[in-house]
C-alpha cells in the first residue's frame, strides 16, 4: 500500500508520515486492520500541500519560519513575529500546538482577521 501511496507522488516525511501518527492518536473502538484505512487521508494531506505550495500568497519567508518551527532546531520564543505567527497559522503551515510545544506565543485574533486573506 505504501509503495502504491509513494508511485502516486504522495511524500512519505510531508504527507504519510504526520498522517499516520494524527490518526493513530484518535482512541478507536475497533483496530486499525490494514493500511487503506489511511488511505484518503493520506491523499487529503498530499493535496492540502500541493495546494499550499501553488499559494502565491505564501512567500520564501513563510516557507522559511514554517520549516523553522515545524522542525526540532533550536528557535528563540522571540524569532517570530506575532504578525508571522498569525499568518503561517491562516496558512496552516504550522498549528497552534506546534507553536506552543516551541514556546512561541500564540497571537490573539484581531478584529477583522478572516482565514479568506
Amino acid at each position: 500500500m505504501i509503495d502504491s501511496w509513494l508511485r502516486e507522488g504522495i511524500d512519505l516525511d510531508e504527507d504519510i508520515l504526520p498522517t499516520i501518527a494524527k490518526r493513530t492518536t484518535q482512541i478507536r473502538i475497533s483496530p486499525i486492520r490494514t493500511w487503506a484505512y489511511f488511505t484518503d487521508a493520506v491523499r487529503a494531506a498530499m493535496q492540502a500541500r500541493l495546494l499550499r505550495e501553488a499559494d502565491p500568497r505564501i512567500t520564501a519567508q513563510h516557507r522559511f519560519f514554517a520549516d523553522w518551527i515545524n522542525s526540532d532546531r533550536y528557535l528563540p520564543p522571540t524569532a517570530v513575529t506575532n504578525t508571522m505567527a498569525r499568518t503561517l497559522l491562516r496558512f496552516d503551515l504550522v498549528t497552534e500546538a506546534r507553536l506552543t510545544e516551541r514556546d512561541v506565543p500564540i497571537p490573539h485574533r484581531k478584529a477583522g482577521d478572516n482565514d479568506a486573506a
